[in-house]
């Protein structure tokens, strides 16, 4: 299973901010977990981040989102795309929410 984690840094912690989060992490997770990519998010400034985000989560590939509460139009969308929303508490350790996965 492909799941992104947005996060503050390369190394965390989960994110104050969904569409807005300054890293996107990519995690294989297959009975362990893999960091396959940390990736800036070129959505963090301008408008429209809440889509941009999401097409680019599909593009990615991702099976679920690790991450705090995104916006109602935002859930919206990643069910419609068989994304999956894992909540974890802004500030977290990606481990400590990655384990919501597992």
């Amino acid at each position: 299973m492909k799941v992104a984690v947005m996060a503050e840094s390369p190394n965390g912690p989960v994110s104050h901010r969904f569409a807005r989060a300054p890293y996107i992490l990519i995690y294989e997770v297959n009975g362990r977990v893999r960091l396959i990519e940390a990736r800036q998010n070129p959505f963090v400034v301008g408008r429209a981040a809440g889509p941009g985000v999401i097409n680019l989560l599909a593009q990615l590939g991702v099976d679920a989102v690790v991450g705090p509460q995104p916006g109602p139009s935002a859930i919206t969308a990643l069910q419609q795309l068989g994304i999956r929303y894992v909540p974890a508490q802004p500030g977290e350790s990606i481990e400590s929410a990655l384990r919501r996965v597992i």
